[in-house]
Formats: structure tokens, sequence, C-alpha cells
């Protein structure tokens, strides 16, 4: 399965989120991924999180 950047972003933001919840460190990587993301479109909303999430079920 092939990903777009877009894609890569937001598994890398989404993995950072989940971290970030465990522990209180990689604020550094946040700030990069989020700053790619602003330049990509901005934060994914709900419907472009779930779409990438159906392609990861099939």
């Amino acid at each position: 399965m092939e990903l777009t950047k877009r894609e890569k972003l937001l598994i890398g933001y989404g993995l950072f989120v989940l971290e970030n919840q465990c522990f209180n460190d990689g604020e550094d990587l946040h700030h990069e991924i989020k700053s790619e993301l602003d330049e990509d479109g901005g934060v994914p909303d709900s419907d472009e999180t779930r779409a990438l999430m159906e392609k990861f079920k099939n």
C-alpha cells in the first residue's frame, strides 16, 4: 500500500498525540510534524482521519 506524504504526516502526528498522553517528551517532534501539516493543509478533520483508518482496515 502506497501512502501519500499527507497520510504519513497524519500517522506521525497521531502517533505523537498517543505517545504524548503517556509520556511528556517529544515536544520538538510535535512542532516539526505540526509545521509540516500546516504547510500541507492543516491538522486533519474527522472525515480525513476516518478515511485514512478505512484505508488500513481494507
